[in-house]
């Protein structure tokens, strides 16, 4: 790492570009060996960051592969299975849904339902299912996949292991850590005895660890597997590798969520500025590692500070991602959060842009996204600020319908939500979920058709009216910027 990543992946571009150049020149664009630079070059182009490049050439192999080999043939649903990583990459979750299962369907009719390639492209879909929402059908596909791999190869086979570890993923976003943990500690303790202790694979399945412990709130034990990662990434890839640096932005966290943000600033600070150095200032773990510290500034009510920090990322993000990418979303929500906490001229700039994010999350990923309903949520707190209340504990009621729908009753941030209905409404039950069903379903065209009223010109400093609505928005600053 005596260089950056940023600079070793730019003169690695170039090099395949001349390299794909000369092949065209030879051979034509159909040539085997100009096809697999093209591809290795998304690859790389992809890696540093730059997802609109690499679609654009992952488009072109694509078409090419068609013309050449047909539909059906394997070359061309590698293809368009890279093609689907790049707009996965691009957050257009969608167009990367679609051509999964158009991937997926092909491979099921052309090697069957039981083949490892038709499993892959279940298993990789399903992953996207996932960053959709759609958790019960990211779940299905993966359980019936995990059985058949299961099945054929035994418990410990890596395809199986990974199989594993991404159906451990969707049951942590349907807030099942517990399911989640054993899962995750199957696979750890596999690829402990196949792969030994420190190999790379072994120290992902153990980052993940770590993220279920976070979300149930053992920050004790999250912490002491975040230091033994980092241990084994100093000691195996050096202390400037992303891997490496990665670990020090987990670290960060789990001392952030402690409340322990001191050592959260000097951590991220510490991964911001080797980031900027290894990987280059737009990389998007650099990107990552400055949201998290602008989070980190919030909670110490650094708010000008996080306020410069996440309008940075949020200029890069429009200008890389475009403005209806995901991460471009969540970092729009933490700034109007951050306007909104600064009060003054800037509650009305917070309000309005969390406002921008719910409608544009609504049309991107659906109204029942766990995303969606976190600016559900923020909105209602807006609207509670406002004085709004009955209209405020509408949408929260129906907030809390739906995570309770989507995520479980037991998840934490649909117990969240329930802790703020009941504080507002001041209804204490012994059957809780009598509660979440006393809410009529919300409509948001009805929030929209009222929202034109009387405006409060208020300009007191967000949130003034709810410590646990104040706590859940910490908690869902961090979890947006992981």
């Amino acid at each position: 790492w005596q260089y950056r990543e940023e600079d070793i992946l730019r003169e690695a571009a170039e090099v395949y570009r001349r390299e794909i150049r000369d092949l065209q020149d030879a051979f034509g664009e159909t040539n085997r060996l100009c096809l697999v630079a093209k591809s290795t070059l998304t690859s790389i182009l992809s890696e540093a960051g730059r997802f609109e490049e690499a679609a654009e050439l992952a488009v072109e192999v694509v078409e090419i592969q068609k013309r050449t080999f047909g539909a059906g043939h394997p070359n061309t649903l590698t293809a368009m299975s890279n093609l689907s990583s790049m707009y996965e990459d691009l957050g257009r979750l969608e167009e990367a849904e679609e051509l999964g299962e158009q991937v997926k369907s092909a491979s099921q009719r052309a090697f069957g339902f039981e083949d490892w390639r038709t499993l892959n492209s279940t298993v990789k879909v399903a992953g996207i299912y996932r960053k959709r929402g759609k958790l019960a059908t990211a779940e299905t596909l993966e359980v019936n996949a995990l059985d058949i791999l299961r099945r054929q190869l035994g418990e410990e086979h890596l395809d199986v292991l990974g199989s594993m570890a991404s159906l451990a993923s969707t049951y942590h976003e349907q807030g099942r850590y517990g399911e989640a943990e054993e899962l995750e500690t199957h696979v750890l303790e596999s690829l402990t005895r196949v792969l030994g202790e420190e190999h790379p694979q072994t120290l992902a399945i153990m980052a993940n660890l770590v993220q279920t412990y976070q979300g149930q709130g053992r920050w004790d034990e999250a912490e002491q597997l975040d230091m033994k990662i980092l241990t084994s990434r100093k000691k195996i890839l050096g202390d400037g590798h992303p891997e490496t640096l990665a670990s020090i932005g987990s670290l960060s966290n789990t001392l952030w969520a402690q409340g322990r943000w001191e050592e959260s600033e000097r951590l991220g600070r510490q991964t911001m500025e080797l980031m900027k150095e290894k990987l280059g200032p737009e990389h998007p773990q650099t990107l990552a590692s400055i949201s998290n510290l602008a989070g980190t500034l919030f909670s110490l009510d650094e708010f000008d500070q996080a306020e410069r920090l996440e309008t940075q990322v949020l200029d890069i993000y429009k200008r890389t991602l475009g403005l209806e990418h995901p991460q471009t979303l969540t970092t729009m929500s933490n700034l109007a959060t951050t306007y909104r906490s600064k009060g003054g001229n800037r509650l009305e700039d917070g309000r309005e842009l969390e406002r921008r994010v719910l409608e544009d999350r609504k049309q991107l990923l659906g109204e029942e996204h766990p995303d969606t309903l976190i600016s559900l949520s923020n909105v209602a707190c807006i609207q509670m600020d406002r004085g709004f209340k009955e209209e405020a504990t509408s949408m929260m009621g129906e907030c809390l319908r739906l995570r309770a729908k989507v995520l479980g009753f037991e998840h934490e941030g649909t117990q969240d939500c329930l802790k703020t209905v009941q504080r507002w409404t001041g209804v204490e039950v012994e059957e809780e979920m009598s509660l979440v069903a006393s809410f009529p379903d919300f409509s948001f065209e009805e929030f929209r058709s009222t929202d034109d009223g009387d405006e409060d010109t208020s300009t007191e400093p967000f949130p003034a009216f709810d410590a646990v609505a104040t706590e859940e928005l910490l908690k869902q600053r961090k979890q947006g910027s992981n």
